[in-house]
């Protein structure tokens, strides 16, 4: 069995969910534990509705070789399963609504379908 390759995450906090299409559904997180060297500021994960399977992600992280994460560049990342890839830095990826509008944009465009029913709340880690 292939392992999936996702961003390393500790405790999350859920903020919202939604449905992509009428195949996926969407989790949201922030607050997010740092393991390892990367820490995550926002991640969207993309998860299979039959399987509860996670598919992809969307993360706007930094890394611990930037010394003091105030400072750090964050960057715009996607982990498909199989790679994990680079947008991009810019300061927007530190702001949790410029954030969440471009992942929704990626994500729409990869699965071909909108983001909607989106519930904002603050929820408790899925286990992901």
């Amino acid at each position: 069995m292939t392992k999936f390759l996702m961003p390393l995450l500790g405790d999350k906090r859920c903020i919202a969910s939604g449905t992509l299409g009428d195949r996926h559904f969407i989790s949201m997180w922030d607050t997010i534990e740092q393991v390892g060297m990367v820490k995550y500021a926002f991640l969207l994960g993309v998860f299979e509705i039959a399987t509860l399977k996670p598919v992809y992600f969307v993360a706007s992280e930094t890394s611990a070789i930037f010394g003091d994460f105030s400072e750090a560049p964050h960057f715009l990342c996607v982990y498909d399963g199989e790679s994990h890839g680079n947008c991009g830095a810019s300061d927007d990826w530190k702001d949790a609504e410029k954030f969440f509008a471009e992942a929704f944009r990626i994500v729409s465009g990869r699965f071909g379908g909108p983001v909607h029913g989106v519930s904002r709340y603050v929820g408790v880690d899925t286990g992901i």
